[in-house]
């Protein structure tokens, strides 16, 4: 598969007014305030004494724009949780590594992409495929953004590829907030402090459901890629100091970091899976998280939105049949979020992006790929 198969094209949208999202229930707006008429008046003076001083207080704190997308350049294999609060940009990000003999991820995972599926650009469903050469088996990433402020995923891969869940900092250089690891419970926090507003921090956790037999903390990503590349992550049973000294901290280190990861391997026949979610409460999503885990639904979440996804796409049939499909899968995978200018769109490719700073916008390659996305997403 050349790039061009797997990421060509150009999608231009900004990110403003209303947001619909097919499958999840959500629906942010604009909305319009109405003057009250005269007879109303009095009732809702009233109703609005009622209200709780803590609902408006959750009200202020809520997140006034949530963006979910594999917006990163350089993970095709990853979710960015883009948000803003307070007027202020509070980005989370995960991306999924495999190793068997080397170690795969960032943006090493371009060339060994032998999947392009599914891409919703409500992100109800995703689904991405990558081979870990010499290996011939496909290692697949499954994820649903199912609310506002969540998404599930399912990972499998053979039982003897090692998997590395890490959670980071978006965007080269930019502060994203700080993580932490509970390795005894296959979950790793995120949080990030609100300038100006004081003891007020956005949180993110996410969790897997498989045992873990390594974790580790990093000032940064790509020195978690080095880790990987000399062996593996602290087991979590041990409180010892990693062999390369200032790049991994005792797990149990209660200072947080750029970084951070877990690593586990996949079941034979359920795979992995994992929930991830911001939110303003910790402890609160810890809990929601687990259950989520332990219901067992993850499965059933994601088959069903597959199928609404693929029941509401455009087909046609003969000669082309399949052909809307593979382009839109391969114009929606090259989605990227630009947070500075609110836009959303198709960069003309993923790995030029790499080169360019994490986006690249063309002239007719973004031109045409504008009128091929319209044809789904308008």
């Amino acid at each position: 598969m050349n790039e061009a198969d797997k990421s060509t094209g150009s999608r231009s949208r900004a990110i403003t007014g209303a947001i619909s999202h097919e499958g999840t229930g959500d629906l942010r707006y604009r909305q319009r305030v109405r003057r009250l008429g005269a007879r109303w008046e009095h009732a809702a003076i009233f109703l609005a004494l009622l209200l709780p001083l803590s609902l408006v207080a959750q009200v202020a704190r809520d997140f006034s724009e949530v963006h979910i997308g594999a917006y990163d350049a350089d993970a095709w294999n990853g979710i960015v949780f883009e948000s803003k609060a307070y007027g202020q940009r509070v980005p989370f990000a995960i991306r999924i590594g495999s190793k068997t003999g080397t170690f795969l991820d960032g943006n090493r995972i371009f060339d060994a992409v032998s999947l392009v599926g599914p891409h919703a650009p409500d992100g109800s469903y995703s689904l991405l495929g990558w081979r870990h050469r010499p290996r011939a088996a496909t290692i697949t990433l499954e994820w649903s953004r199912i609310d506002e402020t969540t998404v599930v995923g399912r990972l499998k891969a053979p039982q003897d590829v090692q998997l590395v869940l890490e959670a980071y900092s978006p965007g080269a250089g930019d502060f994203a907030g700080t993580y932490s690891v509970r390795p005894q419970e296959a979950q790793i926090n995120g949080e990030h402090f609100v300038d100006g507003v004081f003891g007020k921090a956005a949180h993110f956790v996410v969790a897997v459901d498989r045992p873990v037999v390594g974790a580790g903390l990093f000032s940064e990503v790509n020195q978690l890629q080095k880790m990987m590349d000399a062996g593996q992550l602290a087991n979590p049973s041990k409180e010892n100091k990693a062999d390369v000294v200032g790049v991994q901290l005792a797990v149990d280190s209660h200072q947080s970091h750029g970084a951070a990861g877990l690593q586990f391997a996949a079941s034979a026949r359920r795979g992995a899976h994992f929930v991830a979610k911001i939110g303003w409460n910790p402890a609160e999503m810890s809990q929601y998280v687990h259950r989520l885990l332990a219901s067992g639904q993850i499965d059933s979440i994601l088959d069903r939105k597959a199928e609404s996804y693929a029941g509401r796409r455009p087909h046609i049939t003969g000669l082309f049949a399949g052909a809307p499909e593979a382009i839109g899968n391969s114009l929606f995978w090259n989605s990227l979020y630009v947070p500075a200018l609110g836009l959303e769109f198709p960069s003309i490719s993923r790995n030029w992006a790499h080169g360019f700073g994490g986006w690249v916008v063309g002239e007719w390659d973004c031109f045409f790929g504008s009128l091929l996305t319209n044809v789904e997403d308008s």
